[in-house]
């Protein structure tokens, strides 16, 4: 039996590529898809779905309902993790210097 999962996952054939959570994401863990669903719609692609934080903003702001939610979400350090040293990144390698 596999461990259920911890994070917010996204189904693939449920959205219809509105791609609204690109930019709501605190990770940036989506990202535009580029292959086609069953019905005809490019759903956005979830990268890296471990560093997700479970802040939901996903979920509240697709209109699809394409998001799975986990029985208990819980806070994800790892994710916090990625998030900071992704902003870090951003400030120190800016290319408008």
């Amino acid at each position: 039996m596999s461990k259920p999962a911890q994070h917010v996952q996204l189904d693939t054939e449920r959205c219809r590529g509105c791609q609204l959570c690109l930019g709501i994401c605190p990770n940036e863990l989506f990202k535009p898809g580029l292959t086609p669903n069953a019905a005809s719609y490019f759903p956005v692609e979830m990268q890296n779905p471990e560093y997700c934080i479970n802040c939901m903003r996903c979920v509240q702001i697709c209109p699809d309902q394409a998001f799975d939610v986990p029985e208990q979400p819980t806070l994800n350090l790892e994710g916090y993790v990625f998030g900071f040293s992704l902003k870090l990144h951003r400030l120190f390698n800016r290319h408008d210097r």
